[in-house]
């Protein structure tokens, strides 16, 4: 492992985020998460070319449009309707720094859709490093991060 000037660069990043949150919950969300693009994948819902390839979520999200609308289950309800009222932020760029700034449904997508890009922005600021504000460090709200993560 490097070291800089300020100590171990696992210390300053990765454990912060652990004990922040629910290193478990992380752990088990970033896992999770890679699995089941992988599965995606596998199954053929793939886009891509000879130089890339990803999971093709839009198309997933056609497939599974009626557990969301209207969602099939208590358990899909509730992170359906955490989400619709509360999504998480992306990260942007404004005036050469890194801002959040909020994601809005666009027209005619659907509520499946919208929700499996919701979580993909979750994903995304976890994996990414997306909980730091400038120049001081973490964002202070860590309760809504386990929130987020749980559903």
């Amino acid at each position: 492992m490097r070291k800089n000037a300020s100590g171990d660069l696992v210390a300053l990043t990765v454990k912060p985020l652990l004990s922040e949150v629910d290193g478990d919950l992380v752990r088990d969300f970033l896992v999770f998460f890679a699995r089941f693009e992988y599965a995606l994948k596998r199954e053929g819902m793939l886009k891509g070319n000879d130089k890339w390839a990803k999971a093709d979520w839009e198309g997933y999200s056609k497939r599974v449009r009626e557990l969301f609308e209207p969602p099939t289950s208590t358990a899909i309800k509730a992170s359906v309707d955490f989400l619709l009222a509360s999504p998480p932020q992306k990260q942007v760029v404004l005036n050469g720094e890194l801002r959040f700034a909020a994601i809005r449904k666009d027209v005619g997508e659907t509520n499946a859709s919208y929700v499996l890009r919701l979580v993909r922005t979750v994903r995304n600021n976890l994996f990414h490093g997306g909980k730091f504000s400038e120049p001081g460090g973490p964002i202070a709200e860590t309760s809504r991060d386990r929130i987020l993560l749980l559903h």
